[in-house]
């Protein structure tokens, strides 16, 4: 999903959707691709750096699953335990390689393991119940948590509310509406893993495309043309921000 009160596009254009591909999420990057010398667009993926970006898909999920969440806490001070409970109890991904990103504020990212921490900069979050155990040598730490989380359905609807019942005649004709040219896009669809802060135009940092029309950071994906990071997701805003450039 996008934020409609922060994001433009320059041109708003009506796509069909590749044959055997589905768009079923707001805000990912669209990749070109030619049928029968016809453009139609897919999600981007993180396998190629010569895809043609499109833009950005615009369309009204019926039901939003997975959101990114931004949260602070202290690590609890001895005696234990030295574990903080997230606001949503089921994470995406499998630990080591879950979508949580720890920094310890002012030092640096700490290292996920999929078993109890052995050092201070190691953390290990459990996915079905969103607590994140810490090392002993945490406590007191203050840390910020980025995460990818897993929404029921009394949980989307109480946040996001039920959507309208014919909000799909994209997905009945197989088109999607691609937001393109020149403009700002404030995204729920990116990597929690990275760190934003380091995405500079022309730099190692450069905005790609990642699994399933994502954005992230490097890889071997797309750089979206023109990106730079215009909001880094933080607590009170935990979509991302970037502007760039589309136009031929």
């Amino acid at each position: 999903m996008y934020d409609l009160k922060r994001t433009h596009f320059s041109i708003t254009l009506q796509k069909d959707v590749s044959t055997g591909k589905v768009v079923d999420r707001e805000g990912v990057v669209l990749r070109s691709v030619l049928e029968a010398g016809e453009e139609k667009v897919q999600k981007g993926d993180a396998l190629a750096a010569t895809y043609q970006i499109a833009g950005f898909a615009i369309s009204d999920n019926e039901q939003i699953g997975v959101i990114p969440m931004v949260e602070d806490f202290v690590v609890p001070a001895a005696p234990g335990p030295y574990t903080i409970q997230l606001k949503y109890n089921s994470i995406v991904g499998t630990p080591p390689n879950a979508s949580t990103r720890v920094n310890h504020v002012g030092v640096g990212d700490m290292t996920e393991v999929a078993g109890a921490p052995g050092a201070a900069a190691e953390f290990q979050p459990n996915i079905s119940t969103g607590v994140i155990t810490f090392h002993s040598g945490a406590a007191g730490f203050s840390v910020r948590v980025w995460y990818q989380a897993n929404l029921t359905v009394a949980q989307s609807r109480q946040r996001f509310y039920q959507r309208n019942i014919n909000n799909q005649a994209g997905a009945l004709f197989n088109t999607v509406a691609v937001g393109g040219g020149v403009g700002e896009l404030f995204t729920s669809e990116y990597d929690t893993n990275v760190d934003w802060s380091t995405a500079v135009p022309g730099s190692t940092g450069v905005i790609t495309t990642g699994p399933d029309g994502i954005l992230t950071i490097g890889g071997a994906g797309t750089a979206v043309p023109g990106a730079r990071v215009i909001h880094v997701p933080n607590p009170n805003n935990a979509m991302l921000g970037i502007a760039f450039n589309l136009a031929p």
